[in-house]
Protein backbone atom coordinates (compact mmCIF):
# COMPACT_ATOMS: atom_id res chain seq x y z
CA UNK A 1 0.00 0.00 0.00
CA UNK A 2 1.25 3.41 -0.71
CA UNK A 3 -0.13 7.06 -0.41
CA UNK A 4 -1.18 7.82 -4.07
CA UNK A 5 -4.61 9.25 -5.69
CA UNK A 6 -5.56 5.79 -6.27
CA UNK A 7 -5.57 5.08 -2.59
CA UNK A 8 -6.74 8.16 -1.18
CA UNK A 9 -9.27 6.44 0.50
CA UNK A 10 -6.58 5.16 3.31
CA UNK A 11 -5.94 8.81 3.43
CA UNK A 12 -9.14 9.76 4.92
CA UNK A 13 -8.87 6.75 7.08
CA UNK A 14 -5.73 7.79 8.56
CA UNK A 15 -7.18 11.35 9.06
CA UNK A 16 -10.06 10.08 10.82
CA UNK A 17 -7.82 7.96 13.17
CA UNK A 18 -5.70 11.09 13.87
CA UNK A 19 -8.85 12.97 14.24
CA UNK A 20 -10.43 10.72 16.76
CA UNK A 21 -6.95 10.34 18.97
CA UNK A 22 -7.23 14.15 18.96
CA UNK A 23 -11.03 14.31 20.04
CA UNK A 24 -11.04 11.87 22.38
CA UNK A 25 -9.09 12.91 25.26
CA UNK A 26 -10.11 16.72 24.44
CA UNK A 27 -13.44 15.77 25.04
CA UNK A 28 -12.30 13.92 28.21
CA UNK A 29 -10.79 16.64 29.83
CA UNK A 30 -13.68 19.21 28.81
CA UNK A 31 -15.61 17.36 30.69
CA UNK A 32 -12.73 16.55 33.68
CA UNK A 33 -12.60 20.40 33.66
CA UNK A 34 -16.56 21.28 34.36
CA UNK A 35 -16.60 18.78 37.11
CA UNK A 36 -12.86 19.43 38.56
CA UNK A 37 -13.37 23.15 38.79
CA UNK A 38 -15.38 25.01 41.71
CA UNK A 39 -14.81 24.38 45.66
CA UNK A 40 -17.57 23.24 47.69
CA UNK A 41 -19.17 25.91 49.15
CA UNK A 42 -20.66 24.74 53.00
CA UNK A 43 -23.46 26.63 53.75
CA UNK A 44 -26.10 26.55 57.10
CA UNK A 45 -29.20 27.57 54.89
CA UNK A 46 -29.87 28.51 51.38
CA UNK A 47 -30.29 31.96 52.58
CA UNK A 48 -26.47 32.60 52.93
CA UNK A 49 -25.84 31.97 49.11
CA UNK A 50 -26.34 35.78 47.93
CA UNK A 51 -23.81 36.95 50.94
CA UNK A 52 -21.15 34.64 49.46
CA UNK A 53 -19.33 34.25 46.02
CA UNK A 54 -21.18 32.02 43.90
CA UNK A 55 -19.35 28.65 43.21
CA UNK A 56 -20.57 25.53 41.59
CA UNK A 57 -21.14 23.37 44.93
CA UNK A 58 -23.18 23.50 47.56
CA UNK A 59 -23.79 21.45 50.76
CA UNK A 60 -26.66 22.37 52.78
CA UNK A 61 -26.81 21.43 56.70
CA UNK A 62 -30.69 22.43 56.72
CA UNK A 63 -32.95 22.53 53.83
CA UNK A 64 -36.69 22.01 52.64
CA UNK A 65 -37.46 21.05 49.70
CA UNK A 66 -41.31 21.80 48.34
CA UNK A 67 -42.90 19.17 46.64
CA UNK A 68 -45.92 20.39 46.15
CA UNK A 69 -45.44 23.51 44.49
CA UNK A 70 -43.45 21.51 41.69
CA UNK A 71 -43.91 22.99 38.61
CA UNK A 72 -42.96 21.15 35.27
CA UNK A 73 -41.73 21.92 31.23
CA UNK A 74 -42.59 19.34 28.89
CA UNK A 75 -40.45 19.35 25.64
CA UNK A 76 -40.04 17.48 22.44
CA UNK A 77 -37.30 16.77 19.85
CA UNK A 78 -36.03 15.14 16.56
CA UNK A 79 -32.58 13.62 16.38
CA UNK A 80 -30.24 10.85 14.46
CA UNK A 81 -28.95 10.78 11.36
CA UNK A 82 -32.25 10.36 9.57
CA UNK A 83 -33.96 12.18 12.12
CA UNK A 84 -35.46 8.35 13.03
CA UNK A 85 -35.69 9.25 16.98
CA UNK A 86 -38.16 10.93 18.86
CA UNK A 87 -37.39 12.35 21.76
CA UNK A 88 -39.61 13.39 25.17
CA UNK A 89 -38.19 15.66 28.09
CA UNK A 90 -39.39 16.48 31.67
CA UNK A 91 -37.74 18.90 33.24
CA UNK A 92 -39.23 19.41 36.90
CA UNK A 93 -38.44 22.35 39.49
CA UNK A 94 -39.00 22.64 42.95
CA UNK A 95 -38.65 24.87 44.97
CA UNK A 96 -35.57 25.32 48.15
CA UNK A 97 -36.21 26.64 51.09
CA UNK A 98 -34.45 26.78 54.86
CA UNK A 99 -37.70 25.18 56.38
CA UNK A 100 -41.18 24.85 56.26
CA UNK A 101 -42.32 27.82 57.70
CA UNK A 102 -40.33 29.53 54.92
CA UNK A 103 -42.45 27.98 51.85
CA UNK A 104 -45.35 30.41 52.77
CA UNK A 105 -43.80 33.78 53.39
CA UNK A 106 -41.07 33.67 51.01
CA UNK A 107 -39.39 33.49 47.60
CA UNK A 108 -37.01 30.72 46.72
CA UNK A 109 -33.70 31.43 46.42
CA UNK A 110 -32.66 28.34 44.42
CA UNK A 111 -34.41 25.40 42.37
CA UNK A 112 -33.91 21.85 42.40
CA UNK A 113 -33.84 20.40 39.13
CA UNK A 114 -35.17 17.06 38.05
CA UNK A 115 -34.79 15.71 34.59
CA UNK A 116 -36.75 12.69 32.90
CA UNK A 117 -36.24 11.55 29.18
CA UNK A 118 -37.40 8.64 26.69
CA UNK A 119 -36.59 8.45 23.42
CA UNK A 120 -39.04 6.37 20.80
CA UNK A 121 -39.21 6.12 17.06
CA UNK A 122 -40.15 8.96 14.81
CA UNK A 123 -41.81 6.56 12.32
CA UNK A 124 -44.72 6.13 14.49
CA UNK A 125 -48.38 7.85 14.09
CA UNK A 126 -49.45 10.55 16.08
CA UNK A 127 -51.59 7.82 17.71
CA UNK A 128 -48.81 6.08 18.91
CA UNK A 129 -46.75 9.02 20.34
CA UNK A 130 -49.50 10.40 22.37
CA UNK A 131 -50.07 6.82 24.10
CA UNK A 132 -46.43 6.58 24.70
CA UNK A 133 -45.87 10.00 26.13
CA UNK A 134 -48.63 9.46 28.17
CA UNK A 135 -47.03 6.39 29.78
CA UNK A 136 -43.64 7.79 29.92
CA UNK A 137 -45.55 10.71 31.75
CA UNK A 138 -47.15 8.49 33.96
CA UNK A 139 -43.93 6.83 34.76
CA UNK A 140 -42.12 9.78 35.34
CA UNK A 141 -44.71 11.27 37.73
CA UNK A 142 -45.05 8.04 39.77
CA UNK A 143 -41.16 8.09 40.17
CA UNK A 144 -40.96 11.63 41.30
CA UNK A 145 -44.26 10.71 43.84
CA UNK A 146 -41.53 8.42 45.38
CA UNK A 147 -38.85 10.16 44.83
CA UNK A 148 -36.70 11.44 48.26
CA UNK A 149 -35.26 14.80 48.03
CA UNK A 150 -34.23 15.54 51.66
CA UNK A 151 -30.86 13.44 51.82
CA UNK A 152 -28.13 14.54 48.81
CA UNK A 153 -25.18 14.90 49.82
CA UNK A 154 -24.61 18.17 48.01
CA UNK A 155 -25.82 20.63 45.14
CA UNK A 156 -24.54 21.53 42.10
CA UNK A 157 -25.31 24.59 40.47
CA UNK A 158 -25.98 24.94 36.76
CA UNK A 159 -27.00 27.51 34.60
CA UNK A 160 -30.76 26.62 32.81
CA UNK A 161 -30.00 29.15 30.06
CA UNK A 162 -26.59 28.16 28.83
CA UNK A 163 -27.65 24.51 29.26
CA UNK A 164 -30.17 24.88 26.83
CA UNK A 165 -32.55 22.62 28.88
CA UNK A 166 -36.42 22.93 30.52
CA UNK A 167 -35.60 24.07 34.09
CA UNK A 168 -36.04 27.77 33.29
CA UNK A 169 -38.85 27.08 31.02
CA UNK A 170 -40.23 25.13 34.28
CA UNK A 171 -39.72 27.56 36.72
CA UNK A 172 -41.49 29.95 34.77
CA UNK A 173 -44.68 28.16 34.51
CA UNK A 174 -44.70 27.92 38.47
CA UNK A 175 -47.68 30.40 39.32
CA UNK A 176 -46.60 31.05 42.97
CA UNK A 177 -43.01 31.71 42.82
CA UNK A 178 -41.51 34.42 41.07
CA UNK A 179 -38.83 33.30 38.25
CA UNK A 180 -35.73 33.26 40.19
CA UNK A 181 -33.60 31.05 37.96
CA UNK A 182 -30.80 29.69 39.95
CA UNK A 183 -31.00 25.75 39.52
CA UNK A 184 -29.36 23.43 41.73
CA UNK A 185 -28.84 19.57 40.54
CA UNK A 186 -28.69 17.02 43.68
CA UNK A 187 -26.39 14.88 44.26
CA UNK A 188 -26.14 11.31 46.01
CA UNK A 189 -22.59 11.03 46.02
CA UNK A 190 -19.26 11.70 48.05
CA UNK A 191 -18.07 15.00 46.73
CA UNK A 192 -14.64 13.45 46.06
CA UNK A 193 -15.61 10.57 43.60
CA UNK A 194 -17.11 13.59 41.48
CA UNK A 195 -14.64 13.44 38.77
CA UNK A 196 -14.49 9.00 38.70
CA UNK A 197 -12.11 7.94 36.78
CA UNK A 198 -12.17 10.77 34.10
CA UNK A 199 -8.05 11.60 34.86
CA UNK A 200 -7.13 7.90 34.22
CA UNK A 201 -9.28 7.68 30.84
CA UNK A 202 -7.38 11.13 29.79
CA UNK A 203 -4.22 9.99 30.05
CA UNK A 204 -5.09 6.60 28.98
CA UNK A 205 -6.70 8.07 25.84
CA UNK A 206 -3.92 10.39 25.33
CA UNK A 207 -1.40 7.42 25.35
CA UNK A 208 -3.26 4.78 22.93
CA UNK A 209 -4.10 7.05 20.39
CA UNK A 210 -0.96 8.69 19.05
CA UNK A 211 1.00 5.34 19.36
CA UNK A 212 -2.00 3.51 17.32
CA UNK A 213 -1.38 6.03 15.10
CA UNK A 214 2.10 5.74 14.63
CA UNK A 215 2.05 2.50 13.96
CA UNK A 216 0.10 2.46 11.34
CA UNK A 217 2.36 5.34 9.76
CA UNK A 218 5.13 2.90 9.67
CA UNK A 219 2.76 0.30 7.56
CA UNK A 220 2.60 2.45 3.92
CA UNK A 221 5.28 2.94 1.53
CA UNK A 222 6.50 6.69 1.03
CA UNK A 223 5.69 7.97 -2.17
CA UNK A 224 9.08 9.05 -3.26
CA UNK A 225 7.68 12.19 -5.65
CA UNK A 226 5.65 13.31 -3.14
CA UNK A 227 8.66 13.42 -0.85
CA UNK A 228 10.67 15.36 -3.06
CA UNK A 229 8.07 17.73 -3.84
CA UNK A 230 7.97 18.48 -0.15
CA UNK A 231 11.57 18.67 0.48
CA UNK A 232 11.61 21.22 -2.87
CA UNK A 233 8.83 23.15 -1.51
CA UNK A 234 6.64 22.82 -4.20
CA UNK A 235 3.99 20.73 -2.33
CA UNK A 236 3.63 23.90 0.03
CA UNK A 237 3.16 26.14 -3.15
CA UNK A 238 0.14 23.61 -4.29
CA UNK A 239 -1.17 23.66 -1.06
CA UNK A 240 -1.47 27.65 -0.59
CA UNK A 241 -2.78 27.46 -4.16
CA UNK A 242 -5.81 24.96 -3.27
CA UNK A 243 -6.62 27.83 -0.62
CA UNK A 244 -6.49 30.49 -2.52
CA UNK A 245 -8.72 28.85 -5.02
CA UNK A 246 -11.21 28.28 -2.26
CA UNK A 247 -11.41 31.45 -1.40
CA UNK A 248 -11.74 32.74 -4.39
CA UNK A 249 -14.87 30.56 -4.84
CA UNK A 250 -16.99 32.09 -2.49
CA UNK A 251 -16.75 35.67 -4.39
CA UNK A 252 -19.45 36.79 -6.05
CA UNK A 253 -19.36 37.28 -9.86
CA UNK A 254 -21.94 37.08 -12.69
CA UNK A 255 -21.45 33.21 -12.91
CA UNK A 256 -21.54 32.48 -9.08
CA UNK A 257 -24.12 35.01 -7.37
CA UNK A 258 -26.93 33.06 -5.95
CA UNK A 259 -25.34 30.30 -4.05
CA UNK A 260 -22.60 32.37 -2.04
CA UNK A 261 -25.63 34.31 -0.89
CA UNK A 262 -27.57 31.21 0.08
CA UNK A 263 -24.77 29.67 2.10
CA UNK A 264 -24.17 33.40 3.92
CA UNK A 265 -28.17 33.49 4.41
CA UNK A 266 -27.78 29.89 5.92
CA UNK A 267 -24.99 30.43 8.53
CA UNK A 268 -26.28 33.85 9.46
CA UNK A 269 -29.75 32.05 10.50
CA UNK A 270 -27.61 29.67 12.15
CA UNK A 271 -25.67 31.86 14.23
CA UNK A 272 -28.82 33.84 15.64
CA UNK A 273 -29.57 30.50 17.09
CA UNK A 274 -26.44 30.45 18.65
CA UNK A 275 -25.99 34.02 19.72
CA UNK A 276 -29.41 33.87 21.25
CA UNK A 277 -28.83 30.93 23.22
CA UNK A 278 -30.56 28.26 21.67
CA UNK A 279 -27.71 26.02 21.26
CA UNK A 280 -24.50 25.29 18.63
CA UNK A 281 -24.65 21.06 18.54
CA UNK A 282 -28.16 20.84 18.25
CA UNK A 283 -31.67 22.77 18.96
CA UNK A 284 -34.64 22.38 20.52
CA UNK A 285 -37.87 21.13 19.19
CA UNK A 286 -39.92 24.08 20.70
CA UNK A 287 -37.01 26.84 18.97
CA UNK A 288 -36.86 25.36 15.46
CA UNK A 289 -41.04 25.34 14.98
CA UNK A 290 -40.81 29.10 16.71
CA UNK A 291 -38.22 30.04 14.63
CA UNK A 292 -40.37 28.40 11.44
CA UNK A 293 -39.11 24.63 10.91
CA UNK A 294 -41.59 22.65 9.17
CA UNK A 295 -44.30 21.15 11.58
CA UNK A 296 -47.69 19.15 9.70
CA UNK A 297 -50.35 20.35 12.84
CA UNK A 298 -49.54 24.02 12.33
CA UNK A 299 -48.41 23.86 8.32
CA UNK A 300 -51.91 22.65 7.82
CA UNK A 301 -53.47 25.02 10.18
CA UNK A 302 -52.60 28.69 8.25
CA UNK A 303 -49.02 28.44 8.24
CA UNK A 304 -47.97 27.05 4.80
CA UNK A 305 -44.99 29.84 4.77
CA UNK A 306 -43.25 27.02 6.99
CA UNK A 307 -42.91 25.26 3.56
CA UNK A 308 -39.96 27.43 2.74
CA UNK A 309 -38.91 29.37 5.94
CA UNK A 310 -37.37 25.53 6.69
CA UNK A 311 -34.82 25.40 4.24
CA UNK A 312 -32.97 27.96 5.70
CA UNK A 313 -32.91 26.21 9.42
CA UNK A 314 -30.33 23.54 10.62
CA UNK A 315 -30.67 21.88 13.82
CA UNK A 316 -27.13 21.74 14.34
CA UNK A 317 -23.50 22.99 13.51
CA UNK A 318 -23.03 19.39 11.46
CA UNK A 319 -26.55 19.68 9.82
CA UNK A 320 -25.36 22.71 8.43
CA UNK A 321 -21.54 21.72 7.31
CA UNK A 322 -22.57 19.04 5.52
CA UNK A 323 -25.91 20.66 3.33
CA UNK A 324 -23.16 24.14 2.86
CA UNK A 325 -21.15 21.56 1.69
CA UNK A 326 -23.18 20.16 -0.76
CA UNK A 327 -24.48 23.12 -1.93
CA UNK A 328 -21.28 24.55 -2.48
CA UNK A 329 -20.46 21.91 -5.16
CA UNK A 330 -23.75 21.91 -6.66
CA UNK A 331 -24.02 25.04 -6.81
CA UNK A 332 -20.07 26.35 -8.85
CA UNK A 333 -21.24 23.23 -11.34
CA UNK A 334 -24.56 23.72 -12.14
CA UNK A 335 -25.43 27.89 -11.71
CA UNK A 336 -23.30 29.12 -14.42
CA UNK A 337 -24.88 26.82 -16.50
CA UNK A 338 -28.83 27.33 -15.35
CA UNK A 339 -28.44 30.89 -14.32
CA UNK A 340 -29.02 32.94 -11.39
CA UNK A 341 -33.03 32.63 -12.28
CA UNK A 342 -33.53 29.30 -12.82
CA UNK A 343 -30.90 27.96 -10.45
CA UNK A 344 -32.49 30.15 -7.62
CA UNK A 345 -36.26 29.31 -8.71
CA UNK A 346 -35.28 25.77 -8.93
CA UNK A 347 -33.77 25.97 -5.14
CA UNK A 348 -36.85 27.13 -3.80
CA UNK A 349 -39.59 25.09 -5.77
CA UNK A 350 -37.62 21.62 -4.99
CA UNK A 351 -37.08 23.00 -1.37
CA UNK A 352 -40.88 23.40 -0.91
CA UNK A 353 -41.59 20.47 -2.64
CA UNK A 354 -38.76 19.07 -0.31
CA UNK A 355 -40.91 20.15 2.51
CA UNK A 356 -44.09 18.52 1.22
CA UNK A 357 -42.93 15.46 1.26
CA UNK A 358 -41.18 15.17 4.45
CA UNK A 359 -44.80 16.24 5.83
CA UNK A 360 -46.95 13.94 3.41
CA UNK A 361 -44.67 10.98 5.01
CA UNK A 362 -44.81 12.01 8.34
CA UNK A 363 -46.49 15.03 9.06
CA UNK A 364 -46.36 14.54 12.99
CA UNK A 365 -42.28 15.02 12.57
CA UNK A 366 -40.20 18.65 12.58
CA UNK A 367 -38.76 18.71 9.47
CA UNK A 368 -35.87 21.68 8.49
CA UNK A 369 -33.09 22.03 6.23
CA UNK A 370 -31.81 22.77 2.80
CA UNK A 371 -31.27 18.97 1.63
CA UNK A 372 -34.68 18.71 0.21
CA UNK A 373 -33.21 22.19 -2.00
CA UNK A 374 -29.54 20.53 -2.77
CA UNK A 375 -30.96 17.17 -3.75
CA UNK A 376 -33.30 19.02 -5.85
CA UNK A 377 -30.14 20.77 -7.88
CA UNK A 378 -28.41 17.44 -7.52
CA UNK A 379 -31.23 15.48 -9.61
CA UNK A 380 -30.96 18.24 -12.10
CA UNK A 381 -27.58 17.86 -12.57
CA UNK A 382 -27.29 14.00 -12.45
CA UNK A 383 -30.59 13.74 -14.99
CA UNK A 384 -29.42 15.37 -18.11
CA UNK A 385 -31.81 13.12 -20.68
CA UNK A 386 -35.12 15.14 -18.49
CA UNK A 387 -33.77 18.41 -18.30
CA UNK A 388 -31.73 18.68 -21.51
CA UNK A 389 -28.81 20.79 -19.76
CA UNK A 390 -26.15 18.45 -20.12
CA UNK A 391 -25.36 17.01 -23.51
CA UNK A 392 -23.75 13.73 -23.85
Amino acid sequence: MSFKNKASHWLDFYAFIAWVSIVIPVSIAQHFITTATGELTELNFIEEIPSLPPTKYYSLKRYYIDKESMSFYTSFGVGGRYRENFGMEIHMALPIFKNTRASFDQEPLAWLGLHYSQTISNRLDRSEKQYLYRQFEVESLNDFKHKKVSDFLYFERINPVESKDGYADAIRQNLRYQTNEMVFIGVNEPFEARNGRKWHWFFGSLLIGPMVWLIMILIPKKDKRELLRIKSGKSNEAAKKAVEELISMMKLDSDFFITPILICLNIVVFLLFVIRGLGFISFKGQDLILWGANYGPLTKNGEAWRLLTNVFLHDGVLHLVNNMSGLLIVGLILEPVLGRKKYLLIYLLTGVLGSLTSMWWNDNMISLGASGAIFGLYGVFFKPTFTQIFPY
